[in-house]
């Protein structure tokens, strides 16, 4: 198939691009229906393009990110007209189907206070006369459609009371087409949220760039979806609120790029800010304590110590000697770009007032910098440990901890190492490299893991040599795997030149088994070791 790729790539280029054609029209198709008089019709239409798969992702964020024909609706501005179709103003109680419908039946005058909804002569002069459309109903009934489980007795009630609205005496010509061009903008959000566990860091940029497009006027429904997708918008609304936009210019200009200023940046931040704010996950311990799995908090990590968050730094130094592998190096990662990356910015200072009335002779910082904080941690452990940190730096003193840390580890995975070890000896190859395998998932930098390496051996060519005998090939399989094993703990293991012509032979036996020749497999294990015969005479009969 790469053969036939490196060939034609013209050809494969010429599929890849009529498939994305062929999706662009299907959502072109979409955006038409949603136009439509029927309101089945746009159900459908919203439907299919909620319910679409992964590969759509890249073109329903383009799609997102498109612009609104503004232009085209001179009677009322952008935002009046989805405030007036939304009933979200002034001010409404948000997300509630009845409470829309509300404002919608009763022109949009008044604000909700406690679900009793009151009126006023402001309001009123400030209604858009969109309101009296009566087309204003269908998009309460779609968004009912998608807000609600029990949508159909909603539309059934509703729809009785349809003769009850007003009818504009202005002819409102564009609202068809505007509320087709909401609708498609509410299906594709519907659709990212859906879709985001698959790629949810790029799905996150995506709506909260969204949300400050079009005057801010999808702000509301973008800030409920992403509080909709619970720890999965964490990591990317951290990124966006704490990274050092100064810093980033900075290097940006060092690198002789142009730096254009972004006049949302401020309110960006403080967006991301209050979305964190409202999930209850701005503090970093309790995000990292409340994710629901490890993968999830080695992402929270992974982008704290890309931002240099100055509240995870002690969370961080609690999982430098983590039970779990994997969180234990992804702390010590992050740890290491607090450590070793970009200087913190310098904290404000001031002249103390201390009571009595005395000034402070010298300003002092308002708070601690994220590597002042970790200097802290560190020497406070360090001396817990008894060992010395009088001259050391920061750095010096995280890789002393980290060994300290190996060392602790290494002391409690002897007394398995020994139990193996026995095992080994007594010729139990399965025992011993259990016992091995567990030893490395705990501490894959185990100082005696080149030891291990015979073990794996041995039980790898025990498997292999009855996989053979039995022409088992899944037994060949797992005593491959066993070599390889063996050959990644001990690159130069006394018999390493008889491991890798040993695993050649055994994948040009496999490749007969699946209807090949082996060829290149033979000739790459007696290349690895000349003296081996059994493949010699493999490859000699493959080649007659």
């Amino acid at each position: 198939m790469f053969l036939w790729l490196a060939i034609c790539p013209s050809l494969f280029a010429e599929q890849v691009n009529e498939g994305i054609d062929a999706a662009q029209k299907k959502l072109d198709d979409a955006l038409i229906a949603l136009d439509s008089e029927n309101l089945d019709s746009r159900s459908l239409a919203m439907s299919q393009i909620i319910h679409a798969d992964e590969s759509m992702i890249n073109l329903y964020i383009r799609a997102l990110q498109e612009p609104l024909p503004e232009n085209r609706y001179p009677l009322v501005s952008l935002r009046g007209m989805v405030w007036a179709i939304w009933g979200q103003f002034p001010n409404p109680t948000y997300g509630s189907g009845k409470a829309a419908m509300w404002y919608i039946r009763n022109q949009g005058i008044g604000n909700s206070t406690k679900g009793k909804p009151t009126s006023t002569t402001k309001d009123a002069a400030e209604t858009p006369a969109i309101l009296h459309d009566p087309e204003a109903v269908d998009w309460a009934l779609t968004l009912l459609h998608l807000q609600e489980k029990d949508w159909k007795s909603a539309l059934s009630d509703l729809a009785k009371e349809k003769s009850m609205h007003l009818v504009s005496s202005k002819s409102m010509a564009p609202f068809s087409s505007i509320r087709a061009q909401m609708l498609f903008r509410i299906a594709l959000l519907q659709a990212l949220a859906r879709l985001a566990p698959k790629n949810p860091n790029q799905v996150v940029r995506a709506i909260f760039d969204f949300s400050f497009l079009h005057q801010g006027v999808f702000r509301d429904e973008c800030g409920k979806t992403i509080r909709n997708l619970g720890e999965y918008a964490v990591p990317e609304l951290t990124r966006i609120a704490y990274t050092r936009y100064g810093l980033k210019d900075k290097e940006a200009k060092s690198r002789g790029e142009v730096v254009t200023k972004d006049k949302d940046r401020a309110a960006r931040v403080r967006y991301a800010n209050y979305q964190l704010e409202r999930l209850d996950r701005q503090s970093a311990k309790k995000a990292l304590k409340s994710a629901g799995s490890k993968a999830m908090q080695v992402e929270l990590m992974n982008v704290y110590g890309e931002v240099q968050y100055r509240n995870a730094v002690e969370p961080i130094f609690s999982y430098l000697n983590d039970s779990s592998t994997l969180l234990r190096l992804a702390a010590r990662k992050a740890w290491m770009q607090y450590v070793e990356g970009p200087a913190p910015d310098t904290a404000p200072a001031r002249r103390w007032k201390r009571p009595g009335g005395v000034v402070d002779a010298h300003a002092t910082p308002d708070y601690a910098n994220f590597r002042q904080l970790a200097e802290a941690l560190l020497r406070k452990k360090l001396d817990e440990l008894h060992l010395p940190v009088s001259e050391a730096n920061v750095k010096q003193m995280t890789k002393q901890l980290f060994a300290a840390y190996d060392a602790e580890t290494d002391h409690r995975m002897d007394r398995f190492y020994k139990q193996a070890k026995e095992a080994e000896l007594a010729g139990k190859w399965k025992e011993a490299t259990d016992l091995y395998q567990w030893i490395l998932a705990q501490q894959p930098t185990y100082a005696n893991r080149f030891q291990m390496a015979e073990a794996f051996y041995q039980q790898g060519e025990m498997l292999a040599i009855q996989g053979e005998k039995n022409a088992d090939q899944k037994l060949i399989s797992q005593g491959l795997g066993y070599l390889h094993k063996a050959l990644l703990l001990h690159p130069k293991h006394p018999k390493s030149v008889r491991i890798k012509a040993r695993i050649h032979y055994l994948d040009g036996k496999q490749a007969q088994a699946l209807g090949g020749d082996g060829l290149s497999d033979f000739q790459q294990a007696v290349d690895a070791d000349p003296t081996y015969d059994e493949a010699k005479q493999q490859l000699e009969r493959q080649k007659r």
